[in-house]
C-alpha cells in the first residue's frame, strides 16, 4: 500500500525549517500554509531531511495557489537534486489546485525541494 506521510508544513515552526535555495524571499506561515514570494524566473525552496519509510512507495499531495501560470516540480533526493528524482504537475494561475503525484520508494535522510512556478519578465 501507499503510505501516508503528512508534512506539517503550515505551522510556524515548520515552515522555518524550509529554505528558500533560489529567486524566493523567505517562506512564511500564512492562515492557508506556507506563503511564498517569488523574486525572479527560477524559484525553488529545500526543505530538512525526513526519514521517509522504507520500502514503501509514496503519494505527495500539495494544495496550492499561483498568481503565475506554470509547472510545479517535486524533486526527492538524499545528495543532490536531480531530474530523474523529481515529478512535473500542471499548475494553474488564479485558484486552488490540488497536485498529486507518486513518488518512489525513499527511505531515511532524504529532502524535498519545491519549485513553483517562476515570475514571468
Amino acid at each position: 500500500g501507499v503510505q501516508t506521510c503528512a508534512l506539517p508544513i503550515c505551522r510556524a515552526s515548520e515552515v522555518r525549517r524550509w529554505q528558500e535555495w533560489h529567486d524566493l524571499a523567505p517562506p512564511e506561515a500564512g492562515k492557508d500554509g506556507m506563503l511564498l514570494l517569488t523574486t525572479g524566473d527560477d524559484p525553488y525552496l529545500v526543505g530538512p531531511r525526513v526519514d521517509f519509510p522504507q520500502q514503501v512507495p509514496l503519494m505527495v499531495s500539495l494544495r496550492v495557489y499561483s498568481d503565475e501560470p506554470g509547472s510545479w516540480q517535486l524533486f526527492f533526493f538524499d545528495r543532490h537534486a536531480n531530474e530523474a528524482q523529481s515529478v512535473r504537475m500542471a499548475g494553474r494561475a488564479g485558484e486552488w489546485i490540488e497536485l498529486k503525484a507518486a513518488l518512489p520508494e525513499l527511505g531515511p535522510g532524504y529532502r524535498l525541494r519545491i519549485d513553483p512556478p517562476g515570475r514571468k519578465q
